[in-house]
């Protein structure tokens, strides 16, 4: 899973400070970091509302960058292929990884 984060998000990947096996951290800005950690038998449920956020000046390079690499998205509602105008003019997709996790990539200035 770890490939998604680096390849289809671009995230700068980081050691680990102990360099186990089965974990990949991700570096998200200034002192943000994402941790995946390989579990066998972890039960997990996919709530669109919990889900993580990150943002990007130029949505429709990132749009292109995602059907180039086969990677379907949806709006709010779920609709594919479809942004969402929020009424504070930041426009959002989502998307799922490989473990149908959340990822939220939105247009907001932070």
């Amino acid at each position: 899973m770890g490939e998604f984060y680096a390849t289809i998000l671009k995230l700068e990947e980081i050691p680990h400070p102990s360099a186990s096996s089965g974990f990949r951290w991700f570096k998200i800005k200034g002192n943000s970091q994402l941790h995946l950690i390989g579990k066998e038998q972890v039960a997990m449920k996919h709530s669109k509302s919990v889900h993580l956020c990150l943002a990007t000046q130029n949505l429709d390079t990132f749009i292109a960058h995602l059907k180039k690499n086969g990677i379907t998205y949806s709006d709010w509602p779920g609709k594919e292929n479809t942004v969402t105008n929020r009424a504070d003019g930041v426009q959002q997709i989502y998307i799922q990884d490989p473990e149908n996790n959340w990822i939220e990539i939105n247009t907001a200035k932070h």
